[in-house]
């Protein structure tokens, strides 16, 4: 079943940046679950993207992501326009490590040692841990909770 997928992916051509699902994106070299859902986080909170060099400013993505994407991926040349919408929170008390990692300043060592430290009461309580100050949590801020 996952090659009669892995088949059709590559008979349609590039996919569209700007209307890929996080289930599409992840089939992508390079890409897995967390990166695909930072990639659509991304899109739907600033906008389309304009080319795909517009991937460098998503969180966790790099120039060899980027390069391994060129040929998978387009860009309209007008944009859909995606809406911004309010952000979805993840909770730190119980999201896994995926979702965490979608979390701006967030990387796999972040997640791991948020996990080891629950439970928070808020997500100010993230200072406590090494490598998380003031600067990174009040940047989650709109997209953290503890509840």
């Amino acid at each position: 079943m996952l090659f009669l997928l892995t088949w059709a992916a590559l008979c349609a051509g590039p996919l569209e940046l700007n209307t890929a699902t996080v289930e599409q994106l992840e089939q992508l070299p390079g890409l897995g679950p967390a990166k695909a859902a930072t990639i659509v986080q991304w899109r739907e909170t600033h906008g389309a993207f304009t080319s795909l060099d517009d991937l460098l400013r998503v969180p966790h993505i790099g120039p060899g992501t980027l390069a391994n994407l060129r040929r998978e991926l387009t860009v309209a040349e007008e944009p859909t326009e995606v809406a911004p919408s309010e952000p979805e929170r993840v909770n730190i008390n119980t999201a896994g490590e995926t979702e965490l990692v979608t979390l701006e300043g967030i990387g796999p060592l972040e997640a791991a040692a948020i996990i080891s430290g629950r439970p928070f009461e808020t997500c100010w309580d993230l200072t406590r841990l090494t490598g998380l100050g003031p600067a990174t949590v009040a940047n989650l801020a709109d997209h953290c909770t503890a509840l």
